[in-house]
């Protein structure tokens, strides 16, 4: 990424990469638990994730 990243800064094109949670150990680990059926049938999954810098006091 660091060589995209030079790329575009070179070229003056504005680029980003959007964190996400996919590989966070925890998630990881869930999914080999659902996967190997030692928790049972999932029925329904609630997620929500730590938000830094929202600009209302509520989550969305």
């Amino acid at each position: 990424m660091a060589q995209a990243a030079r790329a575009a800064r070179a070229r003056g094109i504005a680029s980003m990469v959007g964190f996400n949670y996919r590989r966070v150990p925890a998630l990881a680990y869930a999914r080999q638990l659902i996967a190997a059926g030692r928790i049972g049938t999932v029925r329904q999954v609630r997620a929500s994730y730590l938000r830094t810098g929202s600009p209302t006091r509520t989550p969305p």
